[in-house]
């Protein structure tokens, strides 16, 4: 984790989960709501699974588009208008055509912003030593957790004790 003292905004990141007879499926993703980007760049990841809870942090690195620039130009030699827009790349990755015309073009303000679940409390137990998880790409990350076989209920109504904490 970063030092203690700095002050980053803080979000909860966007929780699915899904599950078999056996097995409990959650994906968690890094971005604030559901219809916004995933975090391209994260680091100091965490992720807790214990028998009764699951918790994942990680910081973000963000780029926020400067509004003011790079929205759009007139071309002085043709009269033209020309937009610059965000293409995306075979590698999912993001160009912003103007950076790549003028290199001296900021477009980007880097912020790093810090995602944490918090503690989920799970409504029933998991087999946390055979829980396993993988982070796709930067901002996301799928666990698998086996049921406990003490629980007796088979189907799970709903994933945390409080879902509305």
């Amino acid at each position: 984790m970063l030092p203690i003292g700095e002050n980053f905004p803080k979000f909860s990141p966007v929780v699915y989960w899904a599950q078999s007879v056996n097995e409990v499926l959650v994906n968690i993703k890094l971005h604030k709501e559901m219809d916004t980007p995933l975090c391209k760049q994260s680091f100091d990841r965490t992720v807790v699974i214990d028998k009764d809870m699951i918790r994942v942090s990680a910081y973000c690195m963000q780029y926020n588009k400067d509004p003011n620039i790079g929205v759009k130009k007139k071309n002085e030699d043709t009269k033209e208008k020309a937009f610059d827009l965000d293409r995306k790349r075979d590698d999912e990755s993001i160009i912003d055509v103007q950076s790549l015309k003028d290199p001296d073009y900021q477009i980007n303000k880097k912020a790093i912003t810090l995602f944490d679940s918090d503690e989920i409390e799970m409504l029933y137990d998991v087999d946390f030593s055979k829980a396993k998880y993988k982070w796709e790409g930067e901002g996301e990350v799928h666990l698998i957790m086996p049921k406990s076989t003490s629980n007796k209920v088979k189907y799970w109504k709903q994933l945390e004790k409080n879902p509305n904490k």
